[in-house]
């Protein structure tokens, strides 16, 4: 079954270094303007459940430095 990073699958290899392409100091965490190593990948299973593609969407697991795991959808991160 096709994934939602799919396109890029370097997002799922463990200590890549990501940053987020659209940070919004509104609606983002100010840690989340850092540079974060990723962690590992988590299927959303909602949002599996919703699409209407038949795709398995996975959340890219970050780690910006504050010591908590940040949940983020694959298609707003970009490798550093």
């Amino acid at each position: 079954m096709p994934t939602n990073f799919d396109n890029t699958p370097w997002l799922a290899t463990r200590n890549q270094r990501v940053r987020i392409n659209c940070f919004c100091s509104i609606t983002h965490l100010p840690i989340w303007a850092n540079i974060g190593v990723v962690s590992g990948i988590s299927l959303d299973k909602t949002l599996t459940q919703m699409n209407k593609k038949n795709i398995q969407v996975y959340r890219i697991l970050v780690d910006f430095g504050d010591g908590k795991i940040a949940s983020i959808l694959p298609r707003i991160l970009k490798r550093v």
